[in-house]
């Protein structure tokens, strides 16, 4: 049997057998295994499975898998309950899309222990590693704000934007922890009392700023970091077994960055920069022939519940 790291790993999980025992695997043949997995299925009811607990324990025998049902499909309270069960110091939040390589939670660990100063860790997508620079994405970025060409690659920009670092070797301090893969110290969560915004229903989008944001704040205040590493390595699959629609996603991208930029800035260059960006989208959008008018469609939603938003509120039922 092997070694167990006392990590605790939270996977929410939604409509997506397949890729989730393949992310399961990954970890499964990994060179140490983590002390507690939890999984928080929120699959609808002809995908549900009431013994989807005891297959995964008969398929990943040494692992310590606890499967919690959620009715609701919202990230943000599955992260909120899975966390809840965590029994470890330090937290990994893992998509059910992701290939873990054989070191990857050994370097987590060995990072956390090895430098009391990291707060939090964000992985690099392998992926990343090989992609082209997309032009018209560069240049775009930088006219309409969804990048900061004076802040070091992982920043949050005041649009609500995160830029993603180029690749390379060693390690950066960041302001970003991309959603689909990180880990934090659950004394430092707990003491600074942040949770993820349940106001950020379904997919969520972009949660993952959201709370780094609020985690980063807390780090300048107390001397601490969060960190990207070169040996800190994941595939991100973007798995196509279940997605939300086009336009619900769109009017995600609008809506939540309009209501986390009253939440975490509230200042007027904040929500400019949040209207100039969804501009800069409108004609990318048109450049690139892909439903350009749902951006329009959005933003009228947007300003009928401004008040709501500026009240930090999200109506319950605009994304049905």
């Amino acid at each position: 049997m092997k070694n167990k790291l006392n990590l605790s790993i939270i996977i929410p999980t939604m409509n997506r057998y397949k890729t989730l025992t393949d992310t399961l695997e990954s970890i499964y043949v990994g060179e140490y295994l983590p002390s507690q997995v939890i999984i928080v299925d929120q699959s609808n009811k002809k995908i549900y499975d009431n013994k989807l607990e005891e297959k995964l324990k008969n398929k990943f025998k040494d692992l310590s898998i606890e499967v919690l049902r959620q009715q609701q499909q919202s990230l943000t309270k599955a992260r909120n309950k899975g966390y809840k069960k965590a029994k470890n110091e330090y937290i990994v939040c893992c998509d059910d899309d992701i290939i873990c390589q054989k070191d990857t939670l050994k370097n987590i660990y060995d990072k956390f222990e090895s430098n009391s100063s990291v707060a939090m860790i964000s992985a690099w997508d392998n992926k990343s590693i090989y992609k082209s620079k997309n032009k018209l994405t560069f240049y775009m970025g930088s006219i309409f704000g969804t990048k900061n060409l004076f802040k070091n690659p992982g920043h949050i920009t005041k649009g609500i934007f995160g830029n993603y670092p180029d690749f390379h070797s060693g390690t950066i301090e960041v302001e970003w922890a991309m959603g689909y893969f990180f880990a934090f110290r659950k004394s430092l969560k707990d003491k600074w009392k942040i949770e993820w915004d349940e106001q950020l229903v379904s997919y969520a989008y972009p949660e993952d700023l959201d709370f780094s944001i609020s985690f980063n704040n807390m780090c300048k205040l107390n001397g601490y970091k969060i960190i990207m590493d070169s040996d800190i390595r994941v595939s991100h699959i973007v798995s196509q077994e279940w997605r939300i629609t086009s336009y619900k996603s769109t009017l995600m991208f609008v809506i939540n960055r309009e209501y986390l930029s009253y939440k975490h800035y509230n200042t007027c260059i904040s929500r400019v920069l949040t209207r100039w960006a969804n501009i800069g989208e409108f004609i990318k959008r048109i450049l690139r022939k892909d439903a350009a008018f749902d951006i329009i469609k959005a933003q009228i939603i947007c300003d009928k519940n401004r008040k709501l938003l500026k009240n930090k509120i999200i109506p319950k039922d605009i994304f049905e």
